[in-house]
């Protein structure tokens, strides 16, 4: 391969994606068919399995609203195995559908990273698809931040210790290389990773996704005291009020 020319690879096949490409950015929302005992299973209790998989969907639906609620990107849906039949009747043929493939969330990210820009895509942004207090203002900033060559790699912490957004100009499978997925430890070893291989990081705003019970909590009482993230946010909000004013629940851990 000559200097400066990009890696590339065999475009994903009709039956793994679903769109076109209209823009120079693009951004991925990675998700699933929100089927009980599939999804959310961390927060049960105090949830059951059902009421885990019907919040996913508030915050899965609320989420793509969101962010494609504007034309400074296109849109994807980056689904799971067995996933496609929800997307393709739920969403919509205004979003672009891409199947996530690898054994693990390491080899999925790159994969996806890959996928999109052999599709010449110039920057692209991947996101999870449960976090509430996602912006369009922090995408933004991780685009700018890109473009401008300010940074090789930007990323949206978590409070959990992992991140909830990252961003590229190209494949960097090594950065997804030797992480502990799942754990306290995702970012700092990500981190770490950058540094190993020479890859400057910037972040942008901070947030928390919702994965246990005192999540839940903490994402109700915001949502209590703010206007805003309830119109943000409009299907979880419905969807917490009425689970709130069951007269029994199970009791937080």
């Amino acid at each position: 391969m000559r200097a400066g020319e990009k890696e590339r690879h065999p475009r994903p096949d009709a039956a793994e994606h679903r769109g076109s490409v209209r823009g120079t950015h693009a951004v991925v929302v990675m998700a699933r068919a929100p089927q009980a005992g599939k999804v959310k299973t961390r927060l049960c209790p105090p949830l059951t399995r059902e009421q885990a998989a019907c919040l996913y969907e508030c915050l899965l639906q609320d989420s793509l609203h969101h962010l494609g609620s504007t034309a400074q990107w296109d849109l994807w849906i980056a689904y799971t195995r067995g996933s496609r039949d929800y997307f393709e009747a739920n969403v919509g043929p205004v979003y672009s559908l891409l199947r996530q493939r690898g054994n693990s969330l390491g080899t999925r990210m790159h994969t996806l990273f890959r996928d999109l820009f052999d599709l010449r895509y110039e920057s692209v942004i991947l996101v999870g698809s449960d976090i509430p207090g996602i912006t369009l203002a922090a995408i933004e900033q991780a685009f700018r931040l890109l473009e401008t060559g300010a940074c090789d790699v930007a990323l949206g912490p978590s409070d959990d210790g992992g991140y909830y957004l990252a961003g590229l100009k190209e494949p960097r499978g090594a950065l997804f290389q030797h992480i502990t997925w799942s754990t306290a430890d995702v970012l700092e070893q990500t981190l770490e990773r950058a540094a190993d291989v020479g890859l400057r990081v910037s972040m942008v705003q901070s947030t928390y996704d919702v994965d246990v019970g005192t999540d839940l909590e903490r994402l109700w009482a915001d949502l209590k005291d703010s206007r805003a993230l309830q119109q943000h946010i409009p299907q979880t909000y419905q969807w917490l009020g009425a689970y709130h004013a069951e007269p029994f629940r199970y009791p937080l851990p």
